[in-house]
C-alpha cells in the first residue's frame, strides 16, 4: 500500500504527541515536548518547524519535525531534522524512507544543500534505517546541557 505524506494540521498534534512519548522511551531520553511551542512553532504566525505526517492505510503511521537553517559547513541553507518517529506497526513498510524522501524533494526545490538528523547510539534501528537510506555518520561528538547541567551552566548552581 502506498504511503501518503503531507503538512500536519493542528488536529494531527495528539498524535503527533503520542508518536513523541514513542520515540522518547525507544531513545531512552526524557519528554521535552512542550504540545504550545510544537502548535506555535508548527502553525503560529511565526512559524519555525515543518511537520509531516505520513499515513498508511488511512491512518497516521509517523511524523518528522523539521527546520530550515543557515549552515555555513554546508555552504549555506540546510535542514535539520528535530523528530522522526514512525508508529510501531508501521515500521519497515518505507514510512521513514517516504518522509526523508519527500523532505529531500522538497529541499532540492528551495536550494537546500543538506540534511541532517541526529539519534541516539543505542537506536540502532533509526541508525539503520538512515544508513540504509545512503546517509553517512558524521565525526561530530553532541553534547547536551538539560535539567541540573543547564542550570549549573547558567551560574545557578552547582554541577
Amino acid at each position: 500500500m502506498a504511503i501518503h505524506v503531507r503538512d500536519a494540521r493542528l488536529e494531527d498534534t495528539r498524535t503527533v504527541i503520542r508518536l513523541a512519548q514513542e520515540l522518547s522511551v525507544i531513545e531512552n531520553q526524557p519528554l521535552d515536548f512542550d504540545a504550545a511551542r510544537y502548535v506555535a512553532g508548527c502553525f503560529g504566525p511565526h512559524r519555525t518547524l515543518d511537520t509531516l505526517i505520513a499515513e498508511r492505510h488511512g491512518r497516521t503511521a509517523g511524523y518528522l519535525t523539521s527546520r530550515r537553517i543557515d549552515d555555513k559547513a554546508a555552504g549555506g541553507p540546510s535542514r535539520v531534522v528535530f523528530d522522526l518517529c514512525v508508529d510501531e506497526p508501521a515500521r519497515r513498510h518505507g514510512v521513514a524512507r517516504a518522509l526523508l524522501s519527500h523532505v529531500a524533494t522538497t529541499m532540492l526545490s528551495q536550494g537546500e544543500l543538506m540534511l541532517t538528523v541526529a539519534t541516539s547510539l543505542g537506536n540502532h534501528a533509526a541508525r539503520q534505517t538512515y544508513e540504509a537510506l545512503g546517509a553517512r555518520q558524521d565525526r561530530l561528538a553532541v553534547y547536551c546541557w538539560s535539567g541540573a547541567s543547564l542550570i549549573a551552566l547558567a551560574g545557578f548552581g552547582d554541577i
